[in-house]
């Protein structure tokens, strides 16, 4: 990857940041963190286990396309569980919209309201899929 992409990238998670704390989540850069990125783009300070990719730019890629579901299936991939991903997708000149899968479905959302409300739905069903993992099996 050259470094204009990296910078383009980094741009990108910086701006993601911005935008989830402008929804009332603390963020913060993967890279800045541990100087790796292979969990997540950016890390949700209060639900670590919710795995954020960013992709900024790539105006040509459109919902739906052959590298829109690459970048689905390689959140899906990068996470433990099915759910518990996000996927943020800022085009240059554009909003950000969201990519996750809920209740079996993958869903695109557009509008910061719906992005919120799933978001907050997404992280309480993480902390409650982890709190069940960690419960030991009951015998009767």
């Amino acid at each position: 990857m050259g470094k204009a992409s990296r910078d383009k990238g980094a741009r990108g998670e910086r701006l993601a940041v911005k935008f989830l704390e402008s929804l009332g989540f603390r963020a913060q850069r993967m890279a800045q963190r541990n100087g790796k990125n292979n969990s997540g783009d950016v890390i949700l300070l209060d639900y670590p286990e919710v795995l954020v990719e960013v992709k900024y730019g790539m105006d040509h890629v459109h919902d739906g396309s052959k590298q829109w579901w690459k970048w689905v299936e390689q959140a899906e991939a990068d996470h433990s569980s099915e759910d518990g991903w996000v996927l943020f997708r800022k085009r240059t000149r554009g909003p950000w919209s969201m990519v996750c899968r809920h209740a079996g479905f993958i869903v695109v959302l557009h509008s910061e309201g719906d992005m919120l409300s799933m978001l907050h739905q997404i992280c309480l069903d993480e902390i409650d899929r982890r709190h069940r993992q960690r419960q030991p099996a009951r015998r009767g």
